[in-house]
């Protein structure tokens, strides 16, 4: 049927194909029939497509919730973060057994939390007796360069030497991507 969309309405003069009505064969006898069902399978496909991808995004819809809270909280809360400098093992050790009872967990794997956990982490943070992580030197320093209306920085940023042949424009590189799909550089 694929193959019959893309056809041009010409090709199609005289061949047979499903009725849209109730799946029939159908002879096209005219390039303007072709034309005319082309776009009534165009159309029928196309709100089929938007009927079920509509259904697929309602179905994820707390599960994205979810996820996008959890980004949320782990930004806010860098001192929950291993890796960081401001990472707290003692609070992120107490929130975790806290907080378990609340955890979303699909396929095994914990996806974020199934409330609002934010009030549990200040409560922690307020018996241990620590503040939020406040930004680091660098941090207000990068905070308070000048910038285009863009948000790029005027200048070099401060602390980044500047060397010849480094003109900050970047080469498209999609080596990874076709490392990931198991195909050979296609770079061109």
């Amino acid at each position: 049927m694929l193959t019959a969309i893309r056809a041009h309405p010409m090709q199609l003069v005289g061949d047979t194909v499903p009725n849209v009505k109730n799946g029939e064969g159908q002879v096209l006898r005219t390039a303007q029939e072709a034309k005319d069902w082309q776009d009534a399978v165009r159309h029928i496909l196309g709100t089929q497509v938007n009927s079920r991808t509509e259904a697929l995004l309602n179905d994820a819809r707390p599960i994205l919730s979810v996820v996008q809270d959890s980004i949320s909280l782990f930004r806010s809360n860098k001192d929950l973060v291993p890796g960081t400098k401001e990472y707290n093992p003692e609070l992120a050790r107490r929130f975790i057994k806290i907080a378990k009872p609340y955890l979303y967990e699909a396929e095994g794997k914990a996806l974020g939390f199934r409330v609002d956990v934010q009030p549990l982490v200040d409560s922690i943070r307020e018996d241990l007796g620590t503040q939020a992580p406040t930004p680091t030197a660098r941090q207000e320093q990068v905070a308070g360069q000048a910038r285009t209306p863009e948000g790029k920085f005027d200048a070099p940023q401060a602390g980044i030497p500047s060397r010849s042949g480094n003109s900050g424009v970047e080469e498209e590189d999609f080596g990874a991507f076709w490392g990931t799909v198991h195909m050979p550089n296609m770079n061109i």
